[in-house]
């Protein structure tokens, strides 16, 4: 829609009949819209869940009201079918990189995002790596801080690592895996000071891209994507969910 029709458009849209408005009515600086502001806030009030994409600037891109579903998930689960029907606004063969944590992640979303020539770097729940012979936290526990695993998918090569720092995390990638390590500062409660400790390349990437998107969005829980379009606007962008009670009222 042309600008200009847009804006002839808006000045025909009313919330209040302007000729019955009291003047007590109009010491509220937003009586032309207070009917329909009140309206947004009692069901803010019962909350909506929204899954959306937003940028590191914080500025959302597409978005998506939850609903408690028809029961029509397709083999990827409602994480997954979030996931495709968020990216599907984005241009198709592209590269771009998604991060994501282990509410959507699963490893046939990332062979279907591959096919769609999406990369991504996502935490992962253990009951979705089927048939994976990782080594598990205790056994990780047991050799220190520090000590992580790694198993790489040969039909898609899809890495899956396990690091254990305070506990646990595990992750999966389609294009990174663990080296390059990296020096990364956590803080001993033993010896009571920071100490320096590897962290596998796969690791770092998705704390750095998480990181950022978290910091810029504090109000967002958020799954990230890479997606280089120019100076102009925010190279990377984030799946997320929330109530959006908590963020409106």
């Amino acid at each position: 829609m042309p600008r200009i029709r847009f804006q002839q458009l808006t000045t025909q849209l009313h919330f209040v009949n302007n000729n019955s408005i009291l003047d007590e009515q109009m010491k509220d600086k937003l009586w032309k819209i207070r009917p329909w502001l009140d309206s947004l806030r009692d069901q803010c009030l019962k909350g909506f869940k929204v899954w959306g994409i937003a940028g590191t600037s914080g500025m959302l891109f597409d978005f998506d009201i939850y609903q408690d579903g028809d029961g029509t998930r397709s083999h990827l689960g409602q994480g997954g079918d979030v996931v495709m029907k968020l990216v599907s606004t984005l241009a198709k063969n592209s590269n771009y990189k998604i991060y994501a944590d282990n509410l959507f992640t699963s490893v046939p979303l990332l062979e279907k995002l591959l096919g769609w020539r999406l990369q991504c770097t996502d935490t992962v729940r253990q009951n979705r790596l089927p048939n994976c012979n990782i080594k598990g936290e205790k056994e990780l526990k047991k050799e220190g801080r520090r000590s992580f695993d790694f198993r790489v998918k040969d039909t898609h090569n899809i890495s899956a690592v396990r690091w254990f720092d305070n506990r646990a995390v595990t992750l999966l990638s389609t294009h990174t895996c663990v080296e390059p390590l990296r020096m990364a500062g956590r803080w001993d409660k033993k010896a009571k000071k920071r100490i320096d400790v590897f962290m596998p390349a796969l690791v770092a990437d998705y704390n750095n891209h998480m990181g950022v998107l978290a910091y810029s969005t504090p109000f967002w829980q958020s799954t990230k994507l890479e997606y280089g379009i120019g100076d102009g606007i925010s190279t990377f962008f984030g799946i997320f969910s929330q109530w959006l009670w908590s963020i409106v009222c």
